[in-house]
């Protein structure tokens, strides 16, 4: 019994280092200079709201940085 109550205390004294030390969470997909949205501060010019953050949504063009090199008709498939 006097094992399992040092064993209780040590993961609770490790859980909050843990919380007291850790970074606060982010949302990964949105930089820490977005501005944040919500009904009463809409986002400025073009851009819109999406989940709290104000984000572009123009759709980007694909620009083929190279050609993909092709194999010629009745070529045999590569076998790596």
């Amino acid at each position: 019994m006097k094992d399992l109550t040092y064993s209780l205390i040590i993961i609770f004294a490790l859980g909050l280092l843990l919380v007291l030390l850790g970074r606060p969470v982010c949302e990964g997909f949105a930089s820490p200079s977005a501005p944040r949205c919500d009904v009463d501060s809409p986002c400025p010019g073009h851009l819109k709201c999406i989940n709290g953050f104000c984000a572009k949504t123009e759709r980007e063009d694909i620009v083929e940085k190279e050609e993909v090199p092709l194999l010629s008709p009745g070529s045999p498939a590569p076998y790596f």
